[in-house]
């Protein structure tokens, strides 16, 4: 049976709004909110250090907001920055070793909390979900 598209539709925000919540419940203790952690893991997926304007993009959010949530991790000890190789008045954002470490005991957590809802999902069905959610997000940014 296949779903029509609305009732796909209303599936997959109630599921987003149990997600978020189990996921932001495990970021309070961390002082930490979802769009914080987002940015600290667009850092973390690229080694050679990351714009602002690129992570605003990643986590769809306006830039000076963006500036605001680094700061704040930049003083946590979270994240660095250094001058960008080719623009010298752009810095580029990494997770220093300890974010890396925080990022690591962080995901864990959320992993825990999260493997509740997914029990009796199979392997193959969460690989599939997963090809779906990508495939969605591939299609929202052409």
């Amino acid at each position: 049976m296949v779903l029509p598209p609305s009732q796909a539709a209303y599936l997959q925000t109630k599921s987003h709004q149990v997600l978020r919540e189990t996921v932001l419940r495990a970021l309070v203790p961390h002082n930490l909110n979802v769009t914080e952690w987002r940015a600290l893991t667009a850092m973390a997926q690229t080694p050679d250090g990351i714009r602002l304007s690129e992570i605003a993009r990643f986590i769809s959010v306006e830039a000076p907001m963006v500036t605001v949530i680094a700061q704040k991790l930049v003083k946590r000890s979270l994240a660095t920055f250094a001058k960008d190789h080719i623009d010298k008045r752009a810095k580029q954002y990494r997770p220093t070793e300890a974010g890396q470490k925080f990022l690591k005991q962080v995901a864990d957590e959320i992993e825990g909390a999260l493997r509740p809802l997914f029990k009796g999902v199979s392997a193959e069905d969460l690989h599939a979900y997963f090809r779906v959610l990508q495939g969605i997000i591939a299609a929202a940014e052409q």
